[in-house]
């Protein structure tokens, strides 16, 4: 083991990580932040093509309100003052056959909308965005655990097509209401749909860049471009971290990284537990998702930063089971087209999302292209402005999400939020005393994965290892 030793040293720079770093640096601790890829952030990227600027994965942020739990976080990284927002008006549009639904932010404006589409269901709109606006996660922990959205849905409404519309915006998370944890499904509601459409200007990659600023100001240092290759563990605890060209060691470790990988890959089998890889190899990750990338010119006359959720079917419940069931079926199957707000000399950077199982490598390369053709061609039926003013197409298969954030199988947001997931902290005791898990890949804090649950997760983490310092 080399001479290099750390307080901690966390395996990751992606939200989680960066996050749990600057928290971890700012109390005095000797921190290391190990990367592979030559750029900080995980899904929340951008990148510049053709004089087209893309944001990888993440389109916009929500909890950022005056009250939201996300401006709390960047009040205490410092980070409000350095990033600047803009908020999307319309947030999303809905639309399924004889409907198109807006979100709007100003929450009695959406409730209205809602209420005139729905009039027989006006008391139900109602009392639905009190309770999501107005009880605590306490309140909503103990009334729904063990319930799913659709338990939800179902019991604020009769509609069903009132009940699709309101499932189309859970389908970020890649699961079914049926199947999506109620707990997860209204802290979604509450934190992303109704307090969202934030976006930060200069693109989604200004976020890790200021976490990264902050890390290296408050003394911690990173390493780019060295994958871990190995974890030495040694009868209860964590020995070192070996890069290709280096080993680390710390008191304490951070795995903001697939916990898979961390536990299935980089440590010897045989030194942990049968019952814990078990555990680990039950569990059920989110599905992944295909995206096309689109430069546009002369589209300036659409809602800025607007997201479209489109399908054909009224059925969406059943079209998101499909995909669960890790089928793929592009004549049933929605399409989320997110409009970035930021126009550059009458350039627009649209991107299309399809949510995915993996299927296997071959099958992307043999049907990327026609997948691609696909949602181009569907996405004209949502969106007629986008016909003729193409420009620009990358894409992105889940192998691609894969290769790019070690997420296995491309999985978008960590573990599925389903009710048994959500509700117990499968992971939160490791098979090692000096190891931590931080970013979507933890089982503990929040409702649903994303931004948030990265940023929350990664204080929680902070503050678990410095409560422990302070006990030695």
């Amino acid at each position: 083991m080399s001479s290099r030793k750390y307080d901690v040293i966390i395996i990751g720079a992606g939200i989680g990580g960066l996050t749990c770093g600057c928290y971890l640096a700012k109390a005095g601790m000797k921190v290391l932040i190990i990367e592979q890829h030559y750029k900080v952030g995980g899904y929340c990227t951008s990148f510049d093509r053709k004089g087209y600027r893309f944001d990888a994965a993440v389109h916009c942020l929500g909890g950022l309100g005056a009250q939201g739990k996300l401006r709390e976080l960047w009040d205490e990284l410092e980070l409000t003052y350095n990033l600047k927002l803009i908020r999307n008006n319309p947030l999303d549009i809905l639309k399924i056959p004889g409907y198109c639904i807006r979100i709007l932010n100003n929450i009695e404006e959406t409730k209205n909308e809602l209420q005139q589409n729905f009039p027989k269901q006006a008391k139900c709109i109602e009392k639905f965005f009190k309770d999501v606006v107005g009880q605590s996660f306490t309140k909503i922990y103990f009334t729904w655990k063990g319930k799913t959205f659709s338990d939800v849905l179902n019991y604020y409404f009769t509609d069903t097509n009132l009940k699709s519309l309101l499932t189309f915006p859970v389908a970020t998370v890649a699961l079914p209401a049926s199947r999506l944890s109620a707990i997860a499904g209204i802290s979604l509601y509450k934190n992303f749909v109704l307090d969202g459409g934030y976006y930060p200007i200069g693109g989604m990659d200004t976020i890790p860049l200021a976490l990264e600023k902050k890390f290296l100001k408050n003394g911690g240092q990173l390493l780019k471009l060295s994958p871990v290759v190995r974890i030495e563990n040694q009868s209860n605890r964590i020995k070192g971290i070996y890069t290709q060209h280096n080993s680390f060691s710390a008191k304490y470790y951070v795995s903001a990284i697939d916990v898979r990988t961390t536990f299935l890959k980089l440590m010897e089998k045989k030194s942990i537990s049968l019952t814990f890889v078990h555990t680990l190899k039950q569990m059920e990750s989110t599905k992944s998702c295909f995206l096309v990338y689109l430069g546009i010119e002369d589209m300036v006359s659409f809602e800025q930063g607007t997201n479209i959720w489109f399908c054909k079917s009224r059925r969406i419940d059943r079209v998101y089971e499909m995909v669960y069931q890790g089928k793929l079926d592009l004549k049933s199957s929605y399409i989320f087209i997110h409009i970035n707000p930021m126009i550059s000399s009458q350039k627009r950077a649209v991107v299309l999302f399809l949510t995915t199982p993996f299927i296997n490598i071959d099958y992307w390369e043999r049907n990327k292209e026609k997948i691609k053709d696909n949602m181009i061609k569907r996405s004209y039926v949502a969106l007629p402005e986008l016909k003729g003013k193409i420009r620009c197409i990358e894409i992105a298969t889940p192998v691609t999400l894969e290769k790019y954030t070690g997420n296995q199988n491309g999985a978008m947001y960590g573990w599925a939020p389903t009710p048994q997931q959500v509700e117990r902290s499968m992971l939160s005791k490791l098979p090692f005393e000096n190891l931590f898990l931080c970013g979507h890949w933890s089982t503990e804090s929040f409702g649903y994965g994303g931004i948030m649950k990265a940023f929350l997760s990664g204080k929680l983490t902070a503050l678990k290892i410095v409560d422990k310092e302070s006990r030695r």
